[in-house]
């Protein structure tokens, strides 16, 4: 039995917690993978994301998350938002890069309230993680 769901969760981040579309892992070849990881289980929200790059653009993104809703919600929007942008603009969503993305640009986005802002922030250490990382290559 699925528990309720948060009254607040606005209809379109609704349907990302209930079936998310960038839930997994990364499924075919690619160039380079980054991946980044942030928070704990323990501490209530943990985020793992997978970029998958091909040439200079972002092929496939992909995550594991243990939260609440908005959590779920925020990391399928946030795969979908950077799945075929150029590496160097899907650099953009990490905060203070060219002023721009970020946890306060998403909240704002998605409607989120201020008291869900925290999760927003370990999504946002799980993407500057991934960009930051050394990328494996693949093949």
């Amino acid at each position: 039995m699925m528990a309720a769901l948060p009254e607040a969760l606005p209809e379109a981040l609704q349907a990302r917690f209930v079936a998310p579309q960038h839930a997994g892992s990364l499924a075919g070849d690619f160039d380079a993978i980054h991946v980044g990881e942030a928070g704990e289980v323990a501490q209530g929200t943990w985020i793992r994301l997978q970029l998958g790059l091909r040439g200079d653009r972002v092929a496939q993104v992909r995550f594991a998350a243990y939260g609440c809703p908005w959590t779920i919600a925020a990391c399928d929007w946030l795969a979908g938002r950077l799945e075929g942008l150029p590496w160097s603009v899907a650099a953009g969503e990490v905060a203070g890069a060219q002023g721009s993305g970020g946890a306060l640009d998403w909240a704002r986005d998605l409607a989120i309230p201020e008291a869900r802002l925290t999760r927003l922030l370990v999504l946002e250490d799980a993407l500057r993680a991934a960009w930051q990382s050394r990328p494996a290559t693949t093949g």
